[in-house]
């Protein structure tokens, strides 16, 4: 009697993980306030999801951390001296 073969395994689909900008901010180590100015300044953009809620991706995340380096000690307003 032979054995039925064996059945091809599931692919395992890829889970994308998206962070909330709490969780964004405390990976980046920045205040979620900074995030949000950065985006109204329009240095920075996230896509957001139905509610309008932001939704980051480890690669935004990336990008995120890329550009706070960047950015660490220029002034945010006009006349604002960096510290």
């Amino acid at each position: 009697m032979s054995h039925p073969a064996p059945k091809p395994k599931r692919e395992r689909r890829m889970v994308r993980r998206y962070f909330r900008i709490a969780e964004a901010a405390e990976r980046v180590g920045v205040h979620p306030n900074t995030i949000r100015n950065l985006e109204r300044r329009g240095l920075f953009t996230v896509p957001r999801d139905w509610s309008g809620q932001r939704r980051f991706s480890e690669a935004d995340v990336q990008a995120l951390c890329a550009l706070v380096a960047g950015t660490a000690g220029h002034a945010t307003r006009p006349g604002e001296r960096a510290a």
